[in-house]
């Protein structure tokens, strides 16, 4: 009898939402010795495995009981984790953007109505495209010289920020594609992060020099300066009620300051913190990094929510939480983007890329639509099945 469990469904063959056909089979977490034969035997996936039988692998030399034992177990935890939805429920990506001329796409954002997606690959520009059609929207926003390396939307879409490696932010006007008065200068070398304040009158831009700025939108001017990370800033980003604002760091920390610069709450990792997203009704923070591992930690409390949610194998580039707040989007080096229950804290989707690694993902403004950004030059628009999008909020 096979190994293999009994449900098939037909997927796009990029990114696979509901499916570990093609799990790796490192990610079965084996000891060394069944890892090694499998391997040695020519099975590399979670599809190669589950097609054999359990005599089939006790004909594989060194193969004995408690490997197949040992193998069934970790077959058992992964279906347990990956919960395949019917096949009716999986959707394939509703467009496809190409951005000719560069190898990766490192930033993606939503306009606050849904309409446009801004996109920045290995280069410095910025594009505008139509979620509807794929296509693109204007002209290249042109003006940095050196890679853009974040994006973000004013909350009423009439300003687009971007944040770059030649040491600037920028405002750009989203109706022309024209940049908004001269650059926000002040930052020593690269910028990595870039995020608007709820109410749209305070900008906050960080990066290489460990500072955290702030600039008023509207005249363009720097009016603070938050001190008190000792590594590489790569992700900010605003409180919902906007009285606080959050950064992670190449130093293992997250900061939380308030509006004087006060460190109010300080959330730690062994190793560097890359993102972080605010849960929709503010009382949650999640953080990721360089250890693969995805925390969820109440910000009233300062104290972790349960054990980490674990499961990519490598860095964490990427979070983003879903309109509605159930569900927890990560996109990690290691090829793949998880969507997460985080009631359960079960992954109850897997979109595995056959390049090597993802990004970004930024869930669209109404939840019925992710796009998955990778180091393939694109940028794909995933449906999100009805039964994630309509997941009640998870209580508090």
């Amino acid at each position: 009898m096979s190994l293999r469990q009994s449900w098939t469904a037909d997927y796009e063959p990029l990114c696979r939402p509901f499916d570990n056909w093609t799990l790796p089979i490192e990610e079965l977490n084996l000891t060394v010795r069944p890892y090694n034969r499998l391997k040695r035997a020519g099975i590399h996936t979670y599809s190669e495995l589950t097609a054999r039988s359990e005599q089939d692998l006790l004909a594989i030399e060194g193969f004995d009981p408690t490997m197949v034992e040992e193998v069934k177990q970790r077959l058992a935890d992964v279906d347990k984790s990956l919960r395949p939805l019917p096949p009716d429920t999986a959707r394939e990506h509703v467009a496809v953007i190409e951005l000719s001329g560069t190898p990766s796409v490192r930033a993606v954002a939503f306009h606050p109505d849904g309409r446009l997606l801004a996109t920045t690959g290995e280069a410095d520009t910025v594009r505008l495209w139509d979620t509807t059609t794929g296509q693109a929207v204007g002209a290249l926003l042109t003006g940095h010289t050196d890679t853009v390396h974040a994006v973000a939307f004013h909350p009423d879409g009439h300003l687009l920020a971007t944040a770059a490696a030649d040491d600037t932010a920028r405002l750009w006007d989203t109706t022309t594609g024209q940049p908004v008065g001269t650059p926000l200068a002040g930052h020593i070398r690269s910028v990595f992060a870039v995020a608007f304040h709820p109410d749209g009158h305070l900008l906050t831009t960080a990066g290489w020099d460990y500072g955290v700025r702030l600039w008023e939108v509207s005249t363009r001017r720097l009016i603070a300066l938050f001190t008190g990370h000792t590594g590489t800033i790569w992700s900010a980003a605003f409180h919902p009620d906007g009285h606080y604002l959050a950064t992670a760091s190449e130093d293992g920390t997250v900061r939380l300051w308030d509006a004087t610069g006060q460190t109010v709450a300080l959330f730690s990792h062994a190793k560097p913190v890359h993102t972080l997203a605010f849960h929709p009704d503010g009382h949650l923070l999640v953080t990721a990094g360089e250890d693969g591992a995805v925390r969820l930690w109440d910000i009233a409390t300062g104290q972790s929510v349960d054990a980490p949610l674990t499961g990519h194998t490598e860095a964490v580039w990427s979070a983003a939480f879903h309109p509605g707040g159930r569900i927890l989007a990560t996109a990690s080096v290691d090829g793949t983007v998880r969507l997460w229950d985080i009631a359960t804290g079960q992954t109850v989707a897997l979109f595995i890329g056959r390049f090597r690694f993802f990004y970004p993902v930024a869930f669209h403004p109404d939840g019925h639509h992710l796009a998955i950004a990778g180091n393939d030059g694109t940028a794909r628009l995933w449906d999100i099945p009805t039964p994630l999008g309509t997941v009640p909020p998870v209580a508090k």
